[in-house]
C-alpha cells in the first residue's frame, strides 16, 4: 500500500506540472464534494440492504456499528491503483484519465483527512467503545506507584560523584514527575499506591469486565508461548487465539471459551463422513489419516487451552483488582477448564492410539526444546564455540523436523498392563522381579455404567489400574466430580489408609475394565523398598489432602501438580513411641499419634503439622512426611514467580568446552562507560574447577544411564576430549 501511494503521488505531480492548461476546471472541484457525498450515502444503502446479513454473522453487526462502517470506509491503495491502470492506458482521452485521477486522488484524501481523523468522535459519540473506569483507575493507581519507585531512584542517583554537575530541577522536569503528578490529581482525590486503592465507586460488573480482560489478556500472551515452544501447531494457536479474542470482545458476560470451542469441533460434519468411510478400501486410508489429523488437533487445542487456563489460575494473584472479584472471574475459568477436561478424559478413552501417538510428538517436542534452550544460554555463557554451535542445533533442529514421520498413526495399539507398570513412573523405582511380582498378582475386573469401584469409608484391599474407560472420582462430599480415564490408578491412599478404609467415592461411566493390585502385595513390595514406600505416600498426599479438607491447612491451596511438587523432596520418616523430634518446615501425618512436649497441641488423624520450632513426642508408632519447606513459602514463591515457560539454562549441570585440558576463551568486546554500558563477560574455568565439574556428571550419568553405560561413554569421551567432559 505504501508503494501504491507513493507511485500515485509521483505520476500525479508528474500529470499536473505536464498536463495541458485548463483540463481541470473549477467544476471538477465541486463535482468532487458531490461524489463524496454520493460516495457515503450509496455505501449506507448497501449496509442497510444487507444489514439482516450482517448483525446475524460473525460477531454481528448494530445500528451504531453501520454507521461507523459507512463513514469509516476509507478510499485507499485498491482505488488508486485501479485510478492509475486508466491514467496510463493511452486508450482514454487526456481529459478522462486526468479526471479519474482526480477525483480518485480527492476522495482518498478527502476521507483520510475528513474521516480517518474524525471517526474517533463518532465512535464516541455513538458509545460503542466506552473507556473502562477501573482500568484508568488502575492506571493512575500503577503510575502513582511508579512516580514513588522513581522518586526514590532520583534521590539514589543524587549521591553518585560522577553526577555532581547535574541540573537537578531540569532532570526532575525532562523525565515528566510533575506532568505525571498533575494527571494524577486530575478529577478525585486518588491514594498515591495501588495497594490501598478501593474499587468502591465502581459497578460490580465493570470490575468484573475488567478482571476478564486481565485473565483474558494473560491467556493469549501464553498461547503464543506455547507455539514458541512447539507444543502448539500454528493453526491450533490461531483458533485458541481467536475464541479468546471473542471473549475480549465481550468481556462483560462469563467467559464462555470452552462452549466456543466445543461449537467448531462439534460442528465439523466433514468428520463423521470420514468415519464412516474409514473401512472402505483406497479411500479409508486418506479417511484415517485426515482422522488422525483432525484428532490431534483437537487434542492440541483443548489440552493447551487446559494448561494456560491453570497457568493463568495460578497467577490470578498479579492481577490488581479485588480478590473477591477476581475469584468470581476465576471461577468462570475454573469451570471452563473443568469441561474441557473431561473432554479431554472422553477423546483419550475413544482414541487412544492417535492420543498417545500425539503426546509422544508432545513429549518429544518439549525435550528438544529445553535443548535447544540449554545450547543457547552456553554459547552465550561463551562454554561452546560458534563450530561446536552449529553442529549441535543442526542435529536438534534435524530431530524436530524428523519428527512429524518418525511416528505413523497406525502403528500404535492400546497399551497393556505389563506396558502401565513398566512405563509409570510411580513404579520405577521398582527392581524387576519387583515389578513381576505386581503383573502376576494383578486381576482384571469388569464394571458396568454407574457400578462403584468402591465408596467411601468402605475397606478396599488394593488398588484399581484403569485400563479401558471412564471412571468418575468423588473427593468431596458434594457432587462434584473428576473425570480419569486411561492409566489411572485408584488410589495409593487405599493402601496408606488406616484399615484400607477408602477416602472417596470412584463410579464407573460406562463400561471400565481394570487390573486389580492387592493392597499385601503392594505393602509388602513397599516394606522390601524404602525408595518405593517414600513414593506411594507422596502420591497418597493430595487424595488426603482433598478428601479430608478440615485437617489439610495450607495445604488445601494446592493443586494435584503443585502437592507432587511441593513434596518431591520431602522425606518420610517413621518413628516409635516416645521418640522426640522437631518439624521446622511443617510436615503431614498419615498414621500414629503425636503431641507438643509441652502439652499444648496434639495430632491422632491424619493431618498437616503447621512449621514450628516445638518439639513432638510420638506416643504411638507414627508415619509423617517431613517437608524441605514451609508450604507457605513455597506458596508464595509459586506466586511471585514469573511465567518463564523457556526453560531457564543452568551453567551448573552441564559442562563446559574445553581441548587439551584448557578452557577456551570466547567473547565480544562490549563498550563501558561512567553511566552504564554493557560487557560480555565469558566466565574462565580452571582445570580443576573442570575435573571437579567432571566427576559430578560421571555421578548423576551413572544414577541416571547405568554403570556400563557412563564407561563406554567416559572411554569415548577420554579420547575425544581429553579427559574434559564437555
Amino acid at each position: 500500500e505504501t508503494i501504491i501511494f507513493l507511485l500515485t503521488g509521483c505520476l500525479i505531480g508528474l500529470f499536473i506540472l505536464n498536463r495541458p492548461p485548463g483540463t481541470i476546471t473549477s467544476h471538477d472541484w465541486s463535482d468532487m464534494l458531490i461524489f463524496y457525498i454520493i460516495m457515503l450515502v450509496a455505501r449506507m444503502i448497501m449496509i442497510i440492504t444487507f444489514m439482516p446479513f450482517l448483525s446475524k454473522s460473525g460477531y454481528g453487526l448494530t445500528w451504531s456499528e453501520s454507521l461507523v462502517v459507512c463513514y469509516g470506509g476509507l478510499r485507499g491503495a485498491l482505488g488508486l491503483a485501479l485510478a492509475l491502470i486508466v491514467g496510463v492506458d493511452d486508450g482514454h482521452s487526456v481529459r478522462m484519465r486526468e479526471l479519474v485521477l482526480f477525483h480518485m486522488a480527492g476522495m482518498a484524501t478527502i476521507t483520510l483527512l475528513l474521516n480517518g481523523s474524525t471517526c474517533q468522535y463518532l465512535v464516541r459519540g455513538l458509545g460503542i467503545v466506552k473507556e473502562s473506569q477501573v482500568r484508568e483507575k488502575l492506571k493512575k493507581n500503577f503510575m502513582a506507584e511508579l512516580l514513588v519507585e522513581s522518586g526514590k531512584k532520583f534521590e539514589e542517583i543524587k549521591s553518585f560523584k560522577y553526577l555532581a554537575l547535574c541540573d537537578w530541577q531540569k532532570t526532575r522536569t525532562l523525565i515528566g514527575i510533575d506532568e505525571m503528578l498533575q494527571e494524577i490529581r486530575k478529577g478525585e482525590q486518588t491514594q498515591a499506591v495501588a495497594s490501598g486503592a478501593q474499587y468502591q465507586a465502581f459497578k460490580d460488573e465493570d470490575i468484573y469486565a475488567e478482571a476478564r480482560y486481565r485473565l483474558l489478556r494473560m491467556m493469549k500472551g501464553l498461547v503464543w508461548e506455547k507455539y514458541e515452544e512447539s507444543q502448539i501447531t500454528g493453526p491450533a494457536a490461531r483458533l485458541l487465539n481467536e475464541t479468546i479474542e471473542m471473549s475480549l470482545e465481550d468481556n462483560r458476560k462469563p467467559i464462555a471459551i470452552w462452549e466456543q470451542l466445543y461449537s467448531i469441533f462439534t460442528g465439523d460434519k466433514s468428520i463423521n463422513f470420514y468415519f464412516k468411510i474409514k473401512d472402505w478400501p483406497g479411500v479409508g486410508l486418506l479417511a484415517k489419516k485426515h482422522i488422525a489429523q483432525h484428532l490431534s488437533f483437537l487434542y492440541q487445542v483443548v489440552t493447551t487451552f487446559v494448561m494456560i487456563s491453570e497457568e493463568v489460575i495460578h497467577h490470578q494473584h498479579d492481577v490488581p483488582l479485588t480478590k473477591e472479584h477476581v475469584k468470581v472471574v476465576v471461577e468462570e475459568l475454573e469451570k471452563n477448564k473443568f469441561e474441557a477436561s473431561n473432554y479431554v478424559i472422553s477423546v483419550q478413552d475413544q482414541f487412544t492410539d492417535t492420543i498417545k501417538n500425539v503426546q509422544t510428538k508432545r513429549a518429544a517436542y518439549s525435550v528438544l526444546f529445553f535443548q535447544r534452550q540449554q545450547l543457547d544460554h552456553a554459547l552465550k555463557e561463551g562454554q561452546i564455540e560458534d563450530k561446536e554451535y552449529n553442529d549441535l542445533r543442526r542435529e536438534i533442529d534435524r530431530r524436530i523436523v524428523a519428527l512429524d514421520n518418525a511416528l505413523s498413526f497406525n502403528v500404535w495399539a492400546a497399551p497393556t498392563f505389563n506396558d502401565f507398570v513398566m512405563q509409570f513412573p510411580i513404579f520405577s523405582s521398582l527392581r524387576r522381579d519387583e515389578i513381576d511380582a505386581i503383573k502376576g498378582s494383578a486381576q482384571i475386573r469388569q464394571f458396568q455404567n454407574g457400578q462403584s469401584l468402591f465408596s467411601r469409608g468402605t475397606k478396599v484391599d488394593g488398588l484399581f489400574v484403569i485400563t479401558r474407560g471412564i471412571v468418575k472420582q468423588y473427593l468431596d462430599l458434594e457432587k462434584n466430580s473428576t473425570k480419569h480415564g486411561l492409566g489411572s490408578i485408584f488410589s495409593f491412599s487405599n493402601v496408606v489408609s488406616d484399615g484400607h478404609t477408602a477416602l472417596s467415592n470412584c463410579v464407573a461411566s460406562g463400561d471400565v475394565t481394570a487390573q486389580f493390585i492387592s493392597a499385601a502385595v503392594i505393602e509388602e513390595l513397599m516394606r522390601r523398598n524404602p525408595d518405593f514406600e517414600a513414593v506411594v505416600y507422596k502420591n497418597s498426599l493430595y487424595q488426603f489432602v482433598k478428601c479430608l479438607p478440615q485437617t489439610a491447612g495450607e495445604l488445601i491451596s494446592l493443586d494435584e501438580a503443585g502437592c507432587l511438587n511441593f513434596v518431591q523432596k520431602a522425606r518420610l520418616v517413621k518413628i516409635e513411641r516416645g521418640i522426640k523430634f522437631q518439624l521446622m518446615t511443617g510436615g503431614y501425618l498419615f498414621k500414629g499419634e503425636i503431641r507438643k512436649s509441652d502439652g499444648t497441641g496434639k495430632y491422632n488423624k491424619p493431618g498437616y503439622i503447621p512449621a514450628a520450632g516445638d518439639e513432638y513426642i510420638c506416643d504411638n508408632m507414627a508415619v509423617y512426611l517431613s517437608f524441605d519447606m514451609d508450604v507457605r513459602q513455597f506458596l508464595a514463591q509459586r506466586r511471585n514467580s514469573e511465567a518463564d515457560h523457556g526453560h531457564k539454562a543452568s551453567v551448573h549441570g552441564h559442562g563446559h568446552g574445553g581441548h587439551g585440558g584448557h578452557a577456551q576463551d570466547h567473547g565480544h568486546g562490549g563498550k563501558g562507560s561512567i553511566g552504564g554500558g554493557e560487557a560480555q563477560i565469558v566466565k574462565r574455568k580452571s582445570i580443576h574447577d573442570e575435573l571437579e565439574r567432571e566427576k559430578i556428571v560421571k555421578k548423576e550419568f551413572e544414577e541416571m544411564y547405568g554403570q556400563k553405560l557412563v564407561q563406554n561413554t567416559e572411554r569415548l569421551i577420554l579420547r575425544k576430549k581429553k579427559g574434559i567432559i564437555a
